[in-house]
């Protein structure tokens, strides 16, 4: 038992080693990088760090492998890096969260969250080349264990990661027509299980109405996406032919219409795998700051449409989209968002320069910004499936406050006709600028699942939380929140709650 307990401690004992080496390479390298921003003109690199403790406590059967009482040391050095150039455009962020438990040392871990993306013009106006990755930590099974970020070590997370190569040429016919031809290469890999993993490739082409048109618009397209699986299931496929059209009845006001033909190897009952499609729809434009796009029609599943609503303000925006498309799980990791969308740049913000409120705002946002959650995806063994989506989004900001208002309804067929599962919910938050360099943030989220593989039993997820931000200078932050989370499931082993209080500081080093 004493070598077994000696084992352990030195495995620790090796991890934190490792893991603070890491950070000292780290840091050395974001404070070199930092020279760059003065050296290297065209180049934006803001370096930070964030110190973090945080308190945890826990109630219920579903995360037995924390204490009941727990804190949480953290920290997590971040460079964001933009470059601006004639023929390429670059940028990525890269964050190495470290964490370390004070009652389980074995739970401590280092995690990467990463996003870059490059974008070149290969040729002047006709060849184009975009390059992504992206790495973050996600939920494998939203009907076990779910969690909302790291620190509630669960074996229901593992790292997800993403590459994607683009290749596109285009020509232009005069001004009869417009070519596009494209293929993609993407990589989806999960580091704790090989179940998932997918290489998509893709293949597009289009030819579009030129400028000569002036009141009909068409285009004609071809889209194939061959989902490869690399463990021994069956690999998929989705395609379509394509033919809309667009008639300027009015300033304001556009006819549409389409037809097609889809083929697809996706699960079904007797509604087949391809048929043939059209639509008929209209787009509105009312006003300069409305638009409204709607059809109707007939796919191979049966009856389709869709919605889209958008109205802007000076202040305000409001978003309301209803869509049906088929999908692949792995599709939804490489359109996921890594980091929350509300930060726009690298450059983080202070008093006037909170990057999620415009520039003349004394709201705050994160010099950092937080990885996103997405626990509303299916499991990773889900494959190709029809998605049924309503969303609605509003968005308010002034000088001193920024609102936040979405909801969902999610249908997911995994057979078509057969199987389906239900996701719907809604997140809001509201940060108000108490002075100007302080700002408090008010946010909440509730997500009810549905889903096939519990019976479509009711699951409750709630989230509440508040936050106070202060600015300490130019380009560092201190902030103190608390936040409350708890699912309500009819399984007993899936009930917890849990509350975080955590205490942080963001250091930019630039």
């Amino acid at each position: 038992m004493e070598r077994m307990e000696m084992e352990i401690n030195h495995q620790s004992t090796k991890k934190l080693f490792t893991a603070r080496n890491t950070i000292a390479g780290f840091l050395g390298s974001v404070f070199i990088a930092g020279s760059h921003q003065v050296i290297a003109a065209g180049w934006e690199i803001s370096p930070n760090v964030t110190l973090s403790e945080a308190y945890l406590d826990n109630s219920g059967q579903a995360l037995l492998d924390q204490l009941n009482h727990e804190y949480v040391s953290e920290v997590t050095p971040s460079v964001g890096v933009r470059k601006e150039g004639r023929r390429v455009q670059l940028s990525a962020l890269y964050r190495l969260q470290n964490l370390w438990y004070s009652n389980a040392s074995d739970l401590d871990n280092s995690y990467q969250q990463y996003t870059a993306s490059v974008n070149a013009e290969l040729m002047r106006k006709v060849l184009f080349l975009d390059l992504s990755t992206t790495r973050t930590q996600q939920i494998v099974d939203p009907n076990n264990v779910v969690t909302f970020d790291n620190l509630s070590t669960t074996v229901n997370r593992t790292d997800v990661t993403t590459y994607s190569a683009k290749p596109s040429y285009t020509h232009q016919f005069g001004d009869v027509a417009d070519l596009l031809v494209s293929s993609s290469f993407d990589h989806v890999s999960y580091s704790d299980t090989s179940t998932g993993d997918s290489n998509n490739i893709g293949y597009f082409a289009s030819l579009a109405s030129g400028n000569r048109f002036d009141r009909v618009d068409w285009i004609g397209s071809f889209k194939r996406i061959e989902f490869l699986q690399e463990n021994n299931s069956d690999d998929e496929y989705y395609q379509t032919i394509l033919l809309d059209f667009g008639y300027k009845l009015q300033k304001r006001l556009t006819a549409i219409a389409g037809v097609g033909f889809e083929t697809s190897n996706i699960q079904n009952t007797d509604t087949g795998q391809s048929g043939s499609s059209w639509k008929v729809g209209a787009k509105w434009e009312p006003t300069s700051q409305t638009s409204v796009t709607g059809t109707v029609g007939q796919r191979f599943f049966g009856n389709s449409a869709s919605f889209q609503l958008i109205h802007r303000q000076k202040t305000s925006q409001l978003r309301i989209n209803f869509t049906q498309n088929i999908t692949h799980v792995s599709q939804l990791s490489l359109d996921n968002n890594v980091f929350d969308s509300t930060f726009s740049n690298t450059n983080g913000g202070g008093s006037g320069s909170g990057s999620g409120s415009g520039g003349n705002s004394a709201v705050m946002t994160p010099n950092v910004p937080a990885v996103s959650e997405n626990i509303s995806s299916p499991s990773i063994t889900t494959g190709l499936f029809l998605s049924k989506r309503w969303s609605a989004g509003y968005t308010k900001k002034t000088h001193r406050s920024l609102f936040n208002l979405r909801g969902f309804h999610e249908n997911r067929e995994l057979t078509v006709g057969g199987t389906n599962e239900n996701v719907f919910g809604g997140d809001g938050s509201w940060a108000w600028a108490i002075g100007s360099r302080t700002t408090s943030t008010l946010s909440g989220r509730w997500e009810r699942q549905q889903l096939a593989a519990s019976g479509k039993q009711n699951d409750d997820i709630w989230s509440a939380g508040i936050e106070l931000t202060h600015e300490l200078g130019k380009n560092s932050q201190g902030s103190i929140g608390a936040r409350r989370v708890k699912r309500d499931s009819p399984s007993s082993a899936l009930n917890y709650e849990q509350t975080q209080v955590a205490l942080k500081l963001v250091i930019g080093l630039y």
